[in-house]
């Protein structure tokens, strides 16, 4: 099955540059790398825990 960005959960394309979205699972990072991005940063709180779907 291919990952498409736009199927990332609250995927939301501000720019050519930069995108939100919710936590992508592992397989929907080879969507955001193929699609060029190159820098993923995690807004999480602190002693939140990180899962992936």
């Amino acid at each position: 099955m291919d990952n498409k960005i736009e199927d990332i959960y609250n995927y939301i394309k501000i720019s050519d540059l930069i995108a939100t979205s919710g936590q992508p699972t592992i397989q929907e990072f080879s969507a955001i790398q193929q699609t060029g991005y190159q820098i993923v940063f995690f807004r999480r709180g602190i002693g939140s825990r990180v899962t992936f779907l």
